[in-house]
């Protein structure tokens, strides 16, 4: 990553930052506290979220979630990690089969839709990573999307589902190897 680089990423940073703030600011100005403490809670949530995925051993795939959501305009990603720095797994291969997953999910994905993300790092018992992902939305040819998947990672485990709102969830689970 090169300086120019680095300054978009802070600037996307400050930018979220600076409407976190101003929402709170907004509801603090209406006295609306319980908004306010509400925002604030989930601000600190989001903050402590960074810091645990800003720690783990695995830069290229911490730096690629950090830029996820500025990245691909019409998916939101939420993350959790549970990674210690015991893990074994090369941080290139991470990233490359996110990578890769997102290229067939934003082919698959209608355009005008938004789709929500969800995305967990697991450590394993024996210190190898599993990546469980979610994604909620309708998704074009979802059998050749599947298909595809399955090429990538031939031990991908893929189930899909319609939830109780009617959307649509693709939930994916593999190990780095």
């Amino acid at each position: 990553m090169n300086e120019e680089e680095v300054i978009q990423l802070l600037r996307h940073y400050r930018h979220d930052w600076m409407n976190e703030l101003q929402l709170i600011m907004g509801y603090a100005q209406m006295g609306n506290i319980e908004k306010v403490q509400e925002k604030v809670n989930q601000a600190v949530e989001h903050a402590a979220l960074d810091r645990k995925l800003q720690s783990i051993p695995l830069p290229k795939t911490a730096l690629w979630i950090m830029q996820f959501n500025w990245e691909f305009a019409n998916f939101r990603m939420t993350h959790d990690v549970k990674v210690n720095q015991t893990i074994t797994v090369d941080d290139q291969t991470v990233v490359d089969q996110l990578k890769q997953l997102m290229t067939y999910l934003v082919e698959h994905s209608l355009k005008m839709s938004l789709y929500h993300v969800t995305l967990v790092l697991r450590e394993t018992d024996q210190h190898q990573l599993e990546i469980l992902l979610r994604l909620d939305g309708e998704i074009e040819n979802e059998r050749t999307l599947i298909e595809k998947l399955k090429t990538m990672n031939p031990s991908m485990q893929v189930n899909s589902k319609t939830n109780q709102q009617e959307n649509h969830d693709l939930d994916l689970t593999w190990l780095v190897k």
